[in-house]
């Protein structure tokens, strides 16, 4: 909600916390998550711009088989 501004102002710097727990948690493993992380990395969303960790969650977002990231990755 924080990163589309849905219900709640849009705030990236939470937006990122939120995504990098959702990511890094074994339980949860969200791939969606994984990709918003990758965007959050590639832009500067809530923190630097970093293309080696945006390369990363995309790949791990496309083995969790997050459709939009295999296509991103085609």
């Amino acid at each position: 909600m924080y990163y589309y501004g849905r219900y709640l102002k849009k705030d990236y710097a939470k937006a990122f916390e939120y995504l990098k727990k959702a990511a890094d948690e074994e339980q949860f493993r969200c791939g969606t998550a994984m990709r918003l992380l990758a965007a959050c990395y590639r832009y500067g969303l809530g923190t630097a711009i970093d293309v080696a960790k945006e390369e990363y969650w995309m790949q791990e977002a496309a083995k969790h088989k997050d459709e939009k990231a295999m296509m991103i990755l085609r």
